[in-house]
């Protein structure tokens, strides 16, 4: 658990500092947050190298985004958020006796981002960077497309669709639907 709250503690600071940089307030376009669910497409039996006695694939994941400069149409930011993908339990036995263990793979990630409006509401976010997960980081390269919903001049509410391929062995590839709050400076 003190790794967890170490990690999302990691992530808070990372947003906190690229709020923080020096920059004309032009070049600041905005902060997002957002909280989704969706589905980790995994093979459960070639993550756990075993046959697991069960398992759920459910996605869990929440993010933060500030967007900080432009080239062009394209906005440019960083990204820091934090994945729970999936969990499993491998039953094992001792003489007459079993015992279980439940792995729950989860990753907290910084990547580099950038927004390309499609035209109305619509856009599509992508990016790429390190997931760190409890003992090792995975390279891996994201994907979203997005509804804005203006609520005022200041404040809009982003809807996603969002695909992550992670490169590990087998691929992770959680896919998720997320809503949150974005400030525009």
């Amino acid at each position: 658990m003190t790794k967890k709250l170490a990690k999302s503690l990691v992530a808070v600071l990372f947003l906190g500092l690229l709020l923080r940089l020096p920059s004309p307030a032009a070049a600041q376009n905005s902060v997002e947050i957002n909280f989704g669910l969706g589905y980790s497409v995994v093979n459960v039996e070639r993550w756990a190298d075993d046959d697991p006695w069960d398992w759920n694939q459910m996605l869990y994941q929440g993010n933060g985004q500030v967007y900080f400069a432009r080239l062009g149409s394209l906005q440019v930011g960083a990204e820091a958020g934090y994945e729970y993908y999936f969990w499993y339990t491998l039953r094992y036995s001792s003489g007459s006796y079993y015992y279980y263990r439940t792995y729950e793979p989860h990753a907290t990630h910084f990547s580099a981002v950038a927004r390309l409006k499609l035209g109305g509401k619509l856009f599509f976010d992508f990016g790429a960077g390190a997931y760190i997960f409890s003992g090792w980081t995975d390279f891996g390269a994201m994907g979203e497309l997005g509804y804005m919903i203006k609520v005022s001049p200041k404040l809009s509410v982003p809807i996603k669709v969002r695909t992550t391929v992670i490169l590990d062995n087998p691929i992770l590839i959680p896919v998720s639907v997320s809503a949150g709050l974005l400030y525009h400076f």
